[in-house]
């Protein structure tokens, strides 16, 4: 960051810390008419320094943390994880991280291919771990001992029934995979910076459980690519079904389009905002300390608004409403309560024991060379 963009951001450089909060897209009518790539440009906010040590640092004690998890199963969506949330107290917020184990006690119980009950996990893993706010720079310092939580994951994927569906595909529409069984939400457009065309992600799970194939609501049960409902297939070099990384990328077919804006409810109707841009991990661990909002859509429970309680690398966590049927749909921030353009932040998961967890748009985004676009 150069010394003229640190200033633009804080008039304090020595007690403000600047954040990348999200990446915006500059070119939104050559994107949205012409088919161009998307380019974007850098979106800066500042904290204090004393709160970005507490946030930096505990972060920091997680990674740390993370090289100590054990293997508890051999399916990959079934892996242990943790993230960190910050607790409201008498003096002021507190750091914690939380380690989510992934079985309920009836599962743990049931199911032979848990390799290390919970009992164990909680002797072997240490009371707190120390971290380091900007571990590696100069400006490194050490924060006090990171409490450690170890809980169960009320963990439930999700598909259900859909009531729209549009032909230009926004964020937020309706799709079946595979067979009238296997809807989902899908999540938003995105550029493929590698094969220079558009396409549409989603969550990985209902294409895991139901096949790479995608349609509009309408199709026939079974149906093949001749249908007229059909969107386009799963790029499988583009599909994870994780526990924490949990997404898929869906390459349309001919005269399948897409929009870069949300869908609304009844056929063919679309909604604003449009979209703008791409939430940071900054921004995410910040939101988490502060309880800002994120607003979700999906095809259960609609449009639905929850503060971020907890935040990894990989996916996040919301108090916003969910049911079945929003598996795969964006979760999103507007610029400002009054703003035409939404910058989306991650696509949902799960419910997580009433909440809603998400991958991080910013990491699927990174690992495949893709920028979400208008």
């Amino acid at each position: 960051m150069t010394k003229d963009a640190l200033a633009s951001v804080t008039g304090n450089p020595e007690d403000e810390v600047p954040r990348l909060y999200s990446l915006r897209v500059t070119n939104p009518d050559e994107v949205r008419h012409n088919n161009a790539a998307p380019v974007r440009e850098p979106v800066y906010g500042s904290i204090p320094r004393s709160v970005w040590v507490q946030i930096d640092g505990a972060h920091d004690a997680r990674r740390q943390l993370e090289q100590q998890l054990p293997t508890v199963s051999s399916e990959p969506h079934r892996s242990i994880s943790a993230t960190v949330r910050h607790v409201k107290g008498h003096s002021g917020s507190q750091s914690q991280i939380v380690v989510h184990y992934p079985y309920e006690e009836r599962e743990e119980v049931a199911n032979a291919e848990v390799s290390v009950p919970l009992s164990d996990v909680k002797e072997t893993l240490p009371a707190n771990m120390s971290g380091i706010a900007g571990r590696g720079t100069e400006v490194a310092e050490e924060v006090p001992p990171v409490p450690i939580k170890v809980v169960r994951s009320p963990e439930q994927e999700q598909w259900y029934e859909y009531r729209y569906r549009n032909p230009g595909v926004p964020a937020g529409a309706a799709a079946t995979f595979g067979t009238t069984e296997g809807p989902a939400t899908l999540g938003t457009p995105v550029w493929d910076n590698k094969d220079e065309e558009m396409a549409l992600l989603t969550c990985g799970h209902v294409v895991s459980n139901h096949g790479p194939r995608c349609y509009q609501p309408g199709a026939q049960n079974a149906p093949g690519e001749s249908d007229p409902n059909y969107i386009g297939a799963t790029d499988l070099d583009y599909f994870k079904h994780g526990s924490e990384f949990d997404a898929a990328m869906i390459r349309t077919t001919g005269g399948i389009s897409t929009y870069g804006g949300f869908a609304d409810t009844g056929d063919d109707n679309y909604r604003g905002p449009n979209i703008g841009g791409t939430v940071q991990k900054d921004w995410l661990e910040d939101a988490a300390q502060n309880g800002d909002p994120l607003k979700k859509q999906g095809l259960g429970s609609g449009l639905k608004e929850g503060a971020v309680t907890n935040t990894n690398d990989t996916y996040f966590l919301t108090k916003a409403d969910n049911e079945g049927g929003d598996s795969g749909g964006p979760h999103f921030r507007l610029l400002d309560s009054d703003s035409d353009t939404a910058e989306i932040a991650g696509i949902h998961k799960s419910d997580y024991g009433g909440k809603s967890k998400a991958t991080i748009l910013a990491e699927i985004e990174q690992r495949w060379n893709l920028t979400t676009t208008p």
